[in-house]
C-alpha cells in the first residue's frame, strides 16, 4: 500500500496492518536491505527522473532498495488535464530504459515480501 500524500494516522496504520503486508511512505531515500519493517518503507517520487535515477544508483551501490511512485502516468499532452497525474509516459519510458541499461535488479512487492527484503 502507498500511503496517500504521506499522511499516516493511527487509524490508517491499523487498517494497513489489517489488510496489507507492505506499505510505503515518502521518505526520499533508499531502504536498507533487509528491511526492518515492511509497513514502513521509504519511497521516492518518479517525476523527477534525474533525482530518482540517482536514488537507484545509490541503492544499487549500497545493495539497498529504491521504491518509486507515480500518482498517475499519462501522455504528455494530457498531464495538465489530470490533477492526479505527475508523470508522463515519456518520463516513465525514460526511467524504464535507464533501469534496463543500468542492469539493476527489479523486484515486485510480492517478490520482496517472499524474500523478506533480501537482495
Amino acid at each position: 500500500m502507498f500511503v496517500p500524500y504521506h499522511h499516516a494516522t493511527e487509524d490508517i496504520m491499523e487498517i494497513t496492518r489489517e489488510y496489507h503486508e507492505l506499505s510505503s511512505y515518502f521518505g526520499g531515500t533508499p531502504n536498507a536491505v533487509p528491511f526492518t519493517d515492511p509497513l514502513h518503507l521509504s519511497r521516492v517520487n518518479m517525476f523527477d527522473i534525474e533525482g530518482f535515477t540517482s536514488q537507484i544508483d545509490m541503492a544499487a551501490e549500497h545493495n539497498q532498495l529504491a521504491i518509486g511512485l507515480a500518482h498517475g502516468v499519462v501522455p504528455e499532452n494530457e498531464i495538465e488535464n489530470d490533477p492526479l497525474a505527475d508523470t508522463t509516459t515519456q518520463q516513465l519510458e525514460t526511467l524504464l530504459d535507464y533501469i534496463e541499461e543500468s542492469d539493476v535488479q527489479l523486484v515486485t512487492a510480492s517478490e520482496l515480501l517472499d524474500n523478506q527484503g533480501s537482495p
